[in-house]
């Protein structure tokens, strides 16, 4: 696979040299000369890596370096500064997090490569698998075909999931509940099952059941079966799903639905891992691993006095947030293809892949339901096309995939603080970054308006710019 640069620098000599350099050995090379040049160059095409120039005409090289760390669709994209011989220059970037390698120039174009490769071994290493054989193997993914596989199939081999992928096989080891977090379509119960399949338990089953598709009035039942005669219908007795996991895990997805009256009774169930059936006298004890999910801010709920803070210091002993789709780069590719052979091959559909334009747009869409979405936005190109490759129409993605990311709040609280940002940025964009004229029109204080821009995250000056 060609590992694709974007090339910021504004000398044409040393541009030319660098591209020539580059492409030799064996890398794509997207060129931009300032940073509104290289921000418009990301409207169409998503590097693999970023190499910049750090004295760049208007806005230097390390603001954009900052630009990129705030976005969540670049953050995991590594990025190498190029800088002349100055001390105070090769200090600030050697401090910085927004900079992850620099060269002083002049340098050779072997140490160039040497340094671009290295950040792709570290961030993304299934990118030079393809045409170099210095990849550090043991960093990847296990795999039994083209795809960097892990666990019970997720695929993946940025940063983001390297690291998942490590903590995933420690909490395998450890007898432990485990609460994994994330955004809905991020491979949540995947994870979970990738645990029990690692684990000690795996010979035994793999028990789940989704706290918010099943009434309350019969989850208890369902959770810890009943006896004969126990309620009306009650016709004989029937275990439930926590003794059915016996031996093995035991899976409540988005138990953030969970009531308050059956949070108390799932507190008391994993103090001793005993129970009593519905309309029963005996204490039953089992040996489950247990793993809960949500796509909820459990903390947000124990504020709001939704869910119980004693359940969730007992569920996340050990806790892992899977990264949204649109943090993991190229993730999003290898993703694409793997689901594209196997669609294909279910739906016996011959297709060579994806056209270019599709790659980019692919690239570019925010994906808010994640690899779920991915995979219905796939499924349905496949049925759709008339062509031997999938093109960007027939992934019929929204007009917002074109580098507008648009969240869609989860929450009234989500949706108010969406809004109060909009206010912020818009207010502080008209008085061209001048706060205390901006506090003034909000009606607050400047104290209160730092307050709010160290919780957004903002930046005055960008905005001053804007």
């Amino acid at each position: 696979m060609i590992a694709r640069i974007l090339l910021v620098e504004d000398c044409v000599k040393q541009r030319t040299m660098i591209r020539h350099g580059l492409n030799e050995f064996g890398f794509e090379i997207i060129e931009a000369d300032n940073v509104e040049n290289a921000k418009e160059k990301l409207r169409h095409h998503i590097p693999d890596i970023f190499v910049i120039d750090l004295h760049l005409p208007g806005r230097d090289g390390f603001d954009f370096c900052v630009d990129i760390q705030q976005d969540p669709a670049l953050t995991s994209i590594p990025r190498l500064m190029l800088t002349g011989d100055s001390t105070m220059d090769n200090q600030l970037l050697g401090l910085s997090e927004y900079v992850d390698d620099y060269v002083t120039k002049p340098f050779r174009l072997e140490l160039l490569n040497a340094r671009i490769k290295a950040l792709l071994r570290r961030y993304n290493p299934y990118l030079l698998s393809d045409n170099t054989s210095s990849v550090d193997l043991q960093a990847l993914p296990e795999s039994n075909d083209a795809y960097p596989t892990f666990g019970s199939g997720i695929i993946g081999a940025s940063k983001p999931m390297l690291d998942v992928f490590a903590s995933l096989k420690k909490f395998a080891q450890a007898n432990a509940p485990v609460l994994i977090t994330g955004e809905s379509g991020t491979g949540k119960e995947l994870a979970a099952r990738t645990i029990h399949e690692r684990s000690s338990r795996s010979g035994g089953p793999f028990v789940s059941i989704n706290c918010g598709a099943i009434p309350d009035n019969l989850l208890e039942a369902e959770l810890f079966g009943y006896e004969r005669g126990a309620f009306t219908g009650a016709h004989a007795r029937k275990k439930g799903k926590v003794e059915m996991a016996h031996g093995g895990t035991l899976f409540f997805d988005e138990i953030g639905e969970l009531s308050l009256s059956l949070q108390v009774k799932l507190l008391r169930f994993l103090e001793t891992y005993r129970f009593e059936r519905l309309g029963g006298m005996e204490s039953l004890k089992v040996d489950v691993l247990f793993v809960a999910a949500t796509n909820k801010n459990l903390q947000r709920a124990i504020e709001a006095g939704t869910f119980r803070e004693d359940l969730y210091f007992r569920l996340a002993v050990l806790s892992l947030e899977l990264p949204p789709l649109r943090t993991r780069g190229e993730d999003k590719i290898i993703i694409s293809n793997a689901l594209l052979k196997r669609f294909s091959q279910e739906a016996r559909i011959k297709v060579e892949g994806f056209a270019p334009d599709a790659l980019n747009a692919i690239r570019m869409h925010h994906w808010p339901g994640n690899v779920r979405e991915l995979a219905n936005c796939i499924r349905r190109a496949l049925v759709m096309t008339d062509h031997r490759w999938i093109r960007k129409e027939d992934l019929n993605l929204s007009k917002g995939s074109d580098g507008m990311r648009v969240e869609v709040p989860g929450s009234l609280h989500e949706a108010k603080e969406q809004t109060e940002r909009m206010f912020l940025e818009e207010a502080i964009a008209r008085h061209k970054g001048n706060l205390s004229r901006a506090a003034r029109e909000l009606g607050i204080s400047r104290p209160t308006l730092y307050g709010r821009i160290k919780k957004y995250n903002l930046r005055p000056d960008a905005l001053g710019n804007s």
